[in-house]
């Protein structure tokens, strides 16, 4: 049995954009669920929520 890892990122550098990309770090890892990100700027989000398939997104 493989087991299944759930992943999240925050992005804060105080730039916005979420944090330049930290999920592409997580990017051919077989077995990894991207969850959820984090980041206050809005546009920066949606895009990262988009790029991870994550269910969940957060403002701070």
């Amino acid at each position: 049995m493989t087991a299944t890892y759930r992943a999240g990122a925050i992005g804060r550098t105080g730039q916005g954009d979420y944090g330049h990309a930290l999920d592409v770090a997580y990017e051919g890892i077989p077995n990894i669920e991207f969850i959820a990100v984090a980041d206050p700027d809005p546009d920066g989000r949606q895009a990262a929520a988009e790029r991870t398939g994550a269910e969940q997104s957060y403002a701070d």
